[in-house]
């Protein structure tokens, strides 16, 4: 089968640049060297761009009594790296990523940033050559389907995460590395220790019983201690 009928049912889209949408999956390794290889670096930034528009919109109608400041943290957890790699296993597109032989390409596709900005692309692509109301329609259903849009189980101010993330974002322009450590203890009662950092410098670190929970808390005093020094 080719890539053109997999995205198409994957997607539930019609392809009329198949050229297009290979270059969604393009690495940058790929076109090293190489001038006439497209990689997907220009569709990732209009992608982006194309979101940030629509989730915009979005939350403007969902939430027609919201502030700036609440519609601004609810953008920042629908367009982070996390939930935008999200979107992009749902919909499996690692599954297409194309890499030089050089790069480890298992580790390219289980790279959330690698995976985020597949979605971008993609999203790049359908602004391309569908216009906005077609991909407008399109990425409002995949935020849905792929469950990032339940505000009601997402509570913003224990989320220490998104909110490092959403200042660290805003203050550097980078996203915050999380690295496990440590794994503790038995099977059945196991500690991990996990470390936050930025720009290569670690900022804090946490425990607990699961990556998730221990993420959170090494995040939570990364914020606290920004917040200090601001």
């Amino acid at each position: 089968m080719t890539l053109k009928n997999q995205l198409e049912q994957q997607l539930q889209i019609s392809i009329l640049n198949e050229d297009l949408f290979a270059q969604v999956f393009t690495h940058k390794s790929l076109s090293k060297g190489d001038e006439s290889v497209l990689n997907n670096e220009r569709l990732e930034f209009l992608g982006d761009a194309v979101i940030g528009v629509i989730t915009a919109q979005l939350l403007y109608r969902l939430f027609p009594n919201e502030d700036e400041g609440s519609l601004s943290r609810k953008r920042a957890s629908l367009v982070n790296e996390t939930a935008l790699s999200q979107v992009a296993c749902f919909f499996n597109l690692t599954q297409h990523l194309k890499a030089h032989h050089s790069q480890s390409l298992e580790d390219l596709k289980n790279n959330p940033r690698i995976a985020s900005s597949l979605f971008e692309a993609l999203v790049g692509a359908l602004f391309t050559e569908s216009g906005f109301e077609f991909t407008q329609r399109w990425v409002e259903d995949a935020l849905t389907k792929s469950g990032i849009l339940n505000f009601e189980s997402h509570d913003y101010m224990s989320d220490f995460k998104t909110r490092f993330q959403e200042l660290i974002q805003s203050k550097h322009k980078v996203t915050p590395i999380y690295e496990t450590i440590h794994i503790n203890g038995p099977d059945h009662a196991r500690e991990f220790t996990v470390t936050v950092s930025v720009n290569g410098q670690v900022k804090a670190q946490g425990s607990g019983a699961s990556k998730k929970i221990a993420a959170q808390n090494a995040a939570q005093k990364a914020l606290e201690q920004e917040e200090k020094n601001d």
